[in-house]
This record gives C-alpha cells, sequence and structure tokens, in this order.
C-alpha cells in the first residue's frame, strides 16, 4: 500500500465514526421477499440493505462502502441491496416449518456468544414476537477462566424460553447459576460434549 492510501484510509477511519453515528437511528429490521431477516439503513444519503445478522455488521457494510468509494469504486446508484454469504455456522439463518433458526456454532467465545444471544433477542422480538427464544449451546473451550465465561452468559439466557446445554462447563457453570436465578424456562442439559 501506498503512504498515500494508507493516510487516507486512516482518515476514512476517524470520519467513518462521526458519520455513521449521525444516521444510526436509521437502522431497521425488516421481513422481506428474499430473507428471512434484512438490515436497511440509509448511509451517506444511499438507501443500503443486506442479510447478515447482527446490528454491527451495519458498520462494516458502511466502512466497505466508504473503503469502495475512497479506492474509486464509483457507487453513483440510490440504493444498493447487497446478499453477502458466511461460512456456515457464523450466524446464519435458516427456516424449517414455523421455526426460525440461528447458526452460530462456529468457534464460540465468551463475547461472541453473548453478542449472538443479543442478536437472536432482537429478531425474535421484531420479527416473530410469537416464537420461543430457545438457546442451544455447548462449551467455550480453550478459556483462560471457563467458569466467569460460562456465567456470564446467564444474563442474556434469562429471556429465552428454552436453553439445552451440552458439556461440562455449561453443566457446571451455567445451568445452576440459572437455577440461583430462578430461570423460568425450562432447562436441558448433558454432562458430554463428546
Amino acid at each position: 500500500f501506498s503512504d498515500d492510501f494508507s493516510q487516507k484510509h486512516q482518515e476514512l477511519l476517524r470520519n467513518f465514526g462521526e458519520i455513521f453515528s449521525e444516521q444510526k437511528n436509521t437502522f431497521e429490521l425488516r421481513k422481506d421477499e428474499q430473507d428471512i431477516a434484512r438490515w436497511h439503513f440509509l448511509y451517506q444519503w444511499k438507501h443500503i440493505s443486506h442479510n447478515l445478522l447482527g446490528e454491527e455488521n451495519n458498520h462494516y457494510v458502511a466502512l466497505a462502502l466508504d473503503i469502495a468509494k475512497d479506492i474509486g469504486l464509483e457507487l453513483s446508484e440510490k440504493q444498493y441491496h447487497f446478499h453477502l454469504k458466511l461460512q456456515p455456522g457464523r450466524l446464519s439463518l435458516f427456516s424449517y416449518k414455523e421455526h426460525i433458526l440461528i447458526d452460530s456454532s462456529y468457534n464460540a467465545a465468551p463475547e461472541s456468544m453473548r453478542q449472538v444471544l443479543s442478536n437472536t433477542k432482537l429478531i425474535q422480538e421484531k420479527l416473530f414476537p410469537t416464537y420461543w427464544r430457545i438457546a442451544v449451546l455447548g462449551d467455550m473451550r480453550e478459556l483462560e477462566h471457563p467458569q466467569e465465561a460460562h456465567e456470564h452468559l446467564v444474563s442474556e439466557l434469562l429471556e429465552f424460553s428454552r436453553v439445552f446445554t451440552i458439556g461440562p462447563n455449561m453443566y457446571e457453570y451455567t445451568v445452576p447459576k440459572l437455577k440461583d436465578l430462578e430461570f423460568s424456562g425450562i432447562i436441558t442439559s448433558s454432562l458430554s460434549s463428546r
């Protein structure tokens, strides 16, 4: 990369947050003919929509548009509708009969797992308010503090109807904490994760 590009990119990143925060209230999650869930927002006077779950992805899409413009790609249309494909297990949304499933099973980590639970809540409240919110969770592995990480999920799980867990860490740390807090849903847990 040239120094000129690097300088422009740094300036772009500084301006990005400022521009985006001005239009943050325009985010809208909707169902349409093409997707179960699709984000719509206005960014730099362009109507943008995309199918990536998670409100945080609006920031990434907008940043990609800024970078495209900065490197000279002409963005002359008034609207852009992106249909992006993620790797399997990375916040994928699909339906089966009257159920909506979110698969985020790839490489779970404490913060990403909490974010998936939060996004699940948002999608259910906005688009499927009569559906139950059910979590199926396996152990997060290779953590320095597994007890803290697994207990940290409980605040998000309290608003779910059912929680299914598998693995010794979920069994030892998450399930007892849910029970201590008098979780009103149904808990099913299996000790083995192999």
